[in-house]
Formats: structure tokens, sequence, C-alpha cells
């Protein structure tokens, strides 16, 4: 009776909310994924869903906080599969769109399958599929994956100021200690040439305080030189690592051709 009650009171309060509402099933570990890895990748899902804005997100986590699983299974008459039993129970709360999926393994690379359900057109309306190299990577996936399964616009990439910063301020580190060298090297060569002449030409020698002078300055710049290079080369290196990845990859290009009060226009996302 409380189970009953319960799912009127959230049909009552869907009448009234504006956003369509989205259950989110737990995404499954197929193909030797790790199961740890898959309900991380749900809670990414069920996060970014919500944060996006475009729907009342619901996990089945919710759910079952909410009424039980096993009140689930009795309220709406299920079986073992607690994939349809979802369905079924987002049919009772209203909740048009189902959110759902699996991860997994290719060799040493990871794909994440989702697929937006319709309820009231028993239909699969969107899906969506994202490769990655590595379990971080794959969570930075979610976001894009979670976009088209949902038909909503895509995020901003990663920026790329910080990393470009540093490649760009390496490489100027990198330059600046190359050129500092070569030159300290040719101003030595030059005073080690003047000091060859005046073995033979005395008149030609400056004092020895100015050769001192010259050799301490032209260790100093050899110092730095070496600093620069090493330091604009971590920069560098520094730079590649933060790189954001390219975590766009292709999506599926949907196109239609519309009627306008001008003629038609080609709409669609690419």
């Amino acid at each position: 009776m409380h189970a009953v009650m319960l799912v009127a009171a959230v049909l009552a309060a869907d009448a009234a909310a504006v956003k369509p509402k989205l259950l989110v099933l737990d995404v499954q570990a197929v193909g030797g994924a790790d199961a740890a890895l898959a309900q991380a990748v749900t809670q990414s899902v069920v996060n970014e869903a919500e944060a996006r804005g475009f729907y009342q997100v619901l996990s089945s986590r919710d759910i079952a906080s909410m009424l039980g699983v096993e009140r689930q299974k009795q309220l709406m008459g299920c079986g073992d599969d607690s994939s349809n039993c979802m369905i079924e129970l987002s049919g009772a709360l209203n909740a048009r769109y189902v959110l759902g999926g699996n991860v997994t393994k290719f060799g040493d690379a990871l794909q994440l399958n989702l697929q937006l359900f319709d309820n009231q057109k028993s239909v699969v309306v969107h899906r969506a599929t994202r490769l990655a190299k590595s379990e971080s990577e794959l969570r930075t996936q979610v976001l894009y994956a979670v976009a088209d399964a949902t038909g909503t616009p895509l995020p901003p990439p990663p920026s790329k100021v910080l990393p470009i910063s540093l490649i760009a301020a390496g490489s100027a580190a990198v330059l600046f200690g190359a050129v500092l060298g070569v030159v300290t090297l040719t101003t030595e060569a030059q005073m080690g040439a003047e000091i060859q002449q005046g073995q033979m030409f005395p008149q030609v020698l400056k004092s020895y305080e100015y050769y001192q002078g010259e050799r301490s300055k032209h260790g100093t710049q050899r110092l730095v030189s070496l600093v620069s290079m090493l330091a604009g080369a971590v920069l560098v290196v520094g730079g590649i690592v933060l790189f954001p990845p390219d975590v766009v990859q292709s999506s599926q290009v949907k196109v239609a051709l519309g009627l306008t009060t001008n003629g038609f226009a080609v709409t669609g996302r690419f």
C-alpha cells in the first residue's frame, strides 16, 4: 500500500514537472570488462545526465532506495530480469525515457555502448558508442556518450590553453638555451683563437683580468643554457602529457530535410 502511494506521489509530482523523466539503468559489464568499472561508469552516466539539465533523472538505486528491490518485483509482477523490471517500473513512474547500456573489453580497448529507449513509442531513439584506451579515458568519454545517447548538445571540448602554454613556454626556453649555448661556444672559440694568436703577436692580447672575467662569464652562460634547455624540455613534456585526447570522435551524422516558409532547409547534428 505504501509503495502504491509512493508511486502515485511520484506520478503527481511528475505531472507538474516540465522536464521529461529519464530512468538510468545500471551499465552492464560484458566481454571481460570489470564489474567495478561498470558501476563507476553507471554513476558517471547518472551524474552527467543530471548535470546536463535536460531531464529529471532517476537511477535504479534511487528506485531501489524508495521501494526496495523485492517490493518492486511484487508491485510490477517482474521476473528475475532486473533490466526488464526497471523498464516496466519506469512506465509506472511515468518516466518516458530509459537509458541503458554496457561496457565491454576488446583487447586493451574499452567500449561503452548506450541507448535511449522511448517508453511511449516503444522504440530505441538514440544510440551511442565510444572507445577508450584506458579506464580514465573511458570516464571522459562518458560525457560525450551521454550527449549522443540522449540527443543533447555535446559538451565543450577540454581546454587546451594550459598544455599549449606549457609547450610554447618550454619550446621558447629550449630555443633560448640553444641560442645562448651557440653564442657562448662561438665567443669562447674566438677568444681561444685570439689567445693562440697572441702567442705570436702579444700586442693583440688584452689584460689577464679580462680573460679571467670572460671565462667566468662563459661558464655562467653555459650553465644558464643547460638549465634553460632542461627546464624547457620538462615544460614541453608536461604540456604533451596534459594535452587532452581527442574525445569527440566521429558522432553519428543525423540529417533531415525540413520544410520552411522560404523553401527547404537541411538540419541535423554533425
